[in-house]
């Protein structure tokens, strides 16, 4: 069974401080199996993102530098709602990209790389390393923050890679966030080093590659729930709640 994209959207807003703002999935709630992916990208730390019922949301491929990038997923295993609530720590310039799948059974491996206080109009290199098998989903999140002109444009991605969502871009002055998503659908087992360039450069530049494995069809793979996957982080440490750094 290959991978299908469900639907996608972008959005950005300045609301997240506690309560958190509430996004209504334009798809409605997700069936048994599908797989939410939440990109986040703000000028503030990200709390969480989450939503009551079915099946939570799991951090994966996430960096917290000059901005805050978190990709978060979830497999949907019944019952979920149709509002996610992403909460950040204070009301920051956000933006964010959401994809439904169907056609996978777990998460594989992530891997991040990241450059601040350097203009540039392309992602610094990453390399997930070897995929567990063939065809997997891989979602290449970039994130940008603090742009010399008002808007990127014209994403080239490298080869094998469909840019899904963006720019998806808010704010002016140092508080500007934006972001890239692209995806490649069928993947492995070679290692992955997805890239993209743009117009109109930022000083800030990451690239978040989180990896999904396919269902293969069988009984064991059918409904596995999420977080069950071997997630692997090649990561520079990181970790929620340290402080931004000023621009």
């Amino acid at each position: 069974m290959g991978w299908t994209l469900v639907n996608s959207a972008t959005l950005t807003f300045a609301d997240g401080a506690s309560p958190g703002h509430t996004y209504t999935l334009p798809s409605g709630a997700p069936s048994t199996g599908e797989l939410d992916i939440v990109c986040v990208n703000s000028d503030t730390t990200i709390t969480s993102v989450s939503s009551s019922g079915g099946a939570s949301w799991t951090e994966g491929a996430n960096h917290l530098g000059n901005e805050a990038a978190q990709l978060w997923y979830r497999f949907a295993t019944g019952g979920e709602p149709t509002t996610v609530v992403i909460i950040t720590g204070s009301n920051d310039n956000t933006s964010l990209s959401w994809s439904r799948w169907d056609g996978g059974k777990s998460a594989d491996v992530n891997a991040v790389s990241h450059q601040d206080g350097t203009y540039a109009v392309t992602t610094p290199a990453v390399n997930t390393g070897a995929l567990a098998v063939t065809g997997e989903l891989v979602v290449a999140f970039a994130a940008m923050s603090f742009f010399n002109a008002t808007t990127m444009s014209t994403p080239v991605w490298s080869t094998g890679y469909t840019n899904m969502t963006g720019p998806s871009q808010t704010g002016t002055g140092g508080s500007d966030v934006g972001q890239w998503v692209g995806y490649n659908t069928n993947a492995g087992t070679a290692a992955e080093t997805p890239n993209v360039s743009w117009t109109n450069d930022a000083q800030t530049q990451y690239m978040l590659v989180q990896t999904f494995e396919p269902n293969l069809g069988t009984q064991a793979d059918a409904g596995t729930p999420a977080g069950t996957g071997a997630v692997t982080a090649a990561i520079s440490g990181v970790s929620i709640g340290m402080t931004i750094q000023g621009h």
